[in-house]
């Protein structure tokens, strides 16, 4: 069996963080509740006021959301810019993109960042390295 998306994750993020001008952030997707604590016994918890809440970017968003910054060529004048960087780690040998995660992919793409669901830090670094040599 394969290392699972909790052992690949990290993985990433210290793999990425040794490129240069790289920047990832854990960014989970999820919904919770929050409220006043009335009691909490036995791994149950009881609110008062309780009101639902959704964190993460959006639905489908990557687990891990950043930038790559590069100094662009001079046909672009030379300034530095930041790109996004969205990576979807998933599990070595198996689990699925999902097609909002998918559709998030392609969205950021499209509009000219990188994005990939990595099963390896390999993985995550050879597309964040090939990025460069694409044109805008």
């Amino acid at each position: 069996m394969g290392k699972l998306e909790r052992v690949v994750k990290p993985e990433v993020m210290l793999a990425v963080s040794k490129i240069p001008g790289c920047r990832i952030f854990n960014c989970p997707t999820g919904q919770g509740w929050v409220g006043k604590v009335v009691s909490r016994i036995d791994g149950f918890l009881t609110l008062k006021f309780p009101t639902k809440v959704s964190f993460g970017l959006t639905i489908g968003g990557s687990d891990l959301i950043g930038w790559t910054s590069f100094v662009v060529p001079p046909e672009w004048v030379g300034k530095k810019v930041a790109v996004l960087t969205a990576l979807e780690t998933k599990r070595a040998d198996g689990g699925s993109v999902s097609a909002e995660q998918a559709n998030f992919l392609m969205r950021v793409e499209e509009a000219g960042g990188i994005a990939c669901a990595p099963r390896s830090a390999e993985e995550a670094v050879a597309a964040i390295e090939a990025f460069e040599g694409r044109e805008a």
